[in-house]
């Protein structure tokens, strides 16, 4: 009974997805938009292989998920110990700072894109700069927010016990504030990663944001709309692996206002074989990603070399 009743969310979970993809393909068999802008999910789905048969989708994605890294990291070594230092240091600075704040998380992050380009060029540091800005906002708030709301009892058990400033940001308010941070840096990340892909379409030469501009510009449709799926997929896998990881760090929080539990979940703390293969990932992704940048740079270099040693026409013709 708990394998059919398990078997029956999984179903129903996916159902939705396996309808939009028949939609599709019914869509493009049935010739209702032109097949020319609209290949069917099958020819989308062979784009994928093809893509990836290439090396050309892995380069892409390892170099998005490298930009959003670095930018992701620049964000939080900014916005932790400010919003630390305005939630329990200053708490006067915070209210008087707050508006001016909350301005600048308000301005679109696409009208800065020319502020963006002016400073930092069109290379690899506007594309950072752009992910850590976005990054920086919701990673910011939601620290300030973690550390004004920490048990004041706690603190002041803290203080009456004599614990030195450091051990008390360690021991007690880093802990207090974590569930707050962690949600930031959920929402830091969705946001950043889609913001890269429109930063990619200027001036990039890979990444994923590139494949889809270059695509389009170039007429492969296909290859455009498999672009586009591999961008939802690899959202979609980013989302659900940092609910579970939230789910695991923090198991001791509860799923329900009511105090109730998920029905059939059982919860399970995030062990020490569980940070070593988090950190793993990330070190994996870091290292790919460099190495790919490198690998596009290259190839852009010995593209270019090509188009400058090749003669035109009108050479040959004189010959």
């Amino acid at each position: 009974m708990i394998a059919a009743a398990k078997a029956e969310r999984v179903a129903l979970k996916w159902s939705g997805l396996v309808l939009l993809a028949a939609a599709w393909e019914a869509l493009a068999r049935t010739r209702v938009f032109d097949p020319q802008f609209f290949p069917s999910f099958t020819e989308t789905v062979v784009g994928v292989g093809k893509m990836l048969a290439s090396g050309l989708l892995f380069t892409s994605i390892m170099v998005s998920l490298w930009r959003a890294s670095v930018g992701l990291l620049i964000a939080i070594a900014a916005a932790i110990p400010l919003g630390l230092f305005f939630g329990r240091r200053s708490k006067d600075a915070a209210d008087c700072f707050n508006p001016f704040f909350r301005m600048l998380a308000q301005v679109n992050p696409f009208s800065l894109m020319p502020i963006f380009i002016l400073f930092f060029g069109i290379g690899e540091a506007m594309k950072i700069a752009v992910v850590a800005w976005v990054c920086l906002w919701p990673v910011f708030f939601n620290t300030l927010e973690g550390a004004q709301h920490i048990d004041p009892a706690v603190i002041k058990l803290g203080r009456a016990t004599g614990t030195p400033p450091l051990t008390m940001l360690r021991k007690i308010i880093l802990p207090g504030a974590s569930a707050s941070i962690f949600t930031g840096l959920r929402l830091g990340l969705e946001m950043s990663f889609f913001m890269l892909i429109a930063a990619e379409m200027v001036g990039a030469t890979y990444g994923i944001g590139w494949l889809v501009h270059n695509s389009s510009m170039n007429w492969q449709f296909v290859r455009m709309y498999a672009a586009f799926l591999c961008t939802v997929a690899l959202g979609w896998g980013m989302n659900a692996f940092l609910k579970r990881v939230h789910r695991r760090v923090f198991f001791w929080q509860e799923d329900l206002p009511l105090g109730i539990a998920a029905a059939g979940k059982k919860k399970l703390p995030f062990a020490k074989i569980d940070f070593a293969l988090t950190g793993a990932l990330c070190f994996l992704i870091f290292v790919l990603g460099t190495w790919q940048i490198r690998v596009a740079q290259r190839n852009l270099q010995d593209f270019t070399r090509v188009r400058h040693e090749h003669r035109p026409i009108q050479a040959y013709r004189e010959e």
